[in-house]
């Protein structure tokens, strides 16, 4: 089997005072299959304990932390993901703190991604003639 990105499956999450909740977050997401993390913090008061919660993640190499401030930098840092790492991973998904990915059925969060990519696109709504 031919090795073609360093990761299958990368999130990216733009954090803000979230100490207390990214761990659970990470742990959940990593059982589940995802094995990249890309953390931006946007000017977190709790940066201290952000860094003592993501230490032993950023040590295994499964979280890449990055300082990001400023004001509306959540769609910036997205930005910043895919033009730093869209060939790092195969999939790169983008989520808030309270998002979590929830497959059905006992099926690999891998699987049920291939399946969605494969389905074909939704007819277009509202589409206008061209004559």
């Amino acid at each position: 089997m031919q090795i073609l990105f360093e990761n299958e499956i990368a999130l990216v999450i733009c954090v803000k005072n979230e100490s207390p909740y990214i761990g659970e977050w990470l742990e959940y997401h990593h059982q589940i299959g995802v094995d990249k993390f890309y953390v931006y913090d946007n000017d977190s008061e709790d940066r201290s304990e952000l860094l003592r919660v993501l230490d032993p993640w950023i040590e295994s190499k499964i979280v890449e932390y990055v300082e990001f401030p400023g004001a509306i930098a959540q769609v910036a840092s997205y930005m910043d993901a895919v033009e730093k790492h869209r060939f790092d991973c195969r999939y790169m998904g983008f989520f808030d703190a309270d998002e979590f990915l929830v497959p059905k059925n006992n099926r690999s969060l891998i699987d049920v991604i291939d399946e969605i990519f494969k389905l074909p696109p939704p007819p277009e709504k509202n589409r206008r003639s061209r004559n």
